[in-house]
């Protein structure tokens, strides 16, 4: 026979941390554990290209290539590869920063309250 337990109070018996090398975690019906930059990894959207920058909105690291993707609503024709980090806020409000990754550095940021985006700025770094 299965034992009912409360989790609750389990969890109040475990030692509070500031860092830990794992994360407990329930896959399916049973449990494990998974690396936190693992699970760090997981938690993002990585690898999608950009396509219309408009649509990236939820949080996470995109690649740009615009020989294969275009760059609709992107940051002019700035960069031609680079990565695209996409931030969440409260109700919404969106920061898209996207960088070069070839020649020179170029950073450009821009915002949505809301569903209307700011305009590109270019961000100087020296």
């Amino acid at each position: 026979m299965i034992e009912k337990v409360n989790i609750s109070q389990v969890m109040n018996q475990y030692q509070i941390v500031t860092d830990a090398d794992y994360v407990c975690v329930e896959k399916g019906n049973s449990q494990g554990k998974i690396n936190k930059g693992d699970l760090l990894n997981a938690m993002f959207q990585k690898g999608t290209p950009v396509k219309d920058y408009n649509l990236n909105t939820e949080i996470g690291i995109y690649y740009i290539n615009v020989s294969v993707n275009g760059t609709i609503n992107g940051p002019s024709n700035s960069i031609s590869y680079g990565i695209l980090f996409v931030l969440k806020g409260l109700n919404n409000y969106i920061v898209q920063i996207a960088c070069s990754v070839t020649g020179l550095l170029n950073v450009f940021i821009r915002t949505r309250t809301e569903l209307a985006w700011s305009e590109w700025k270019s961000v100087n770094i020296t």
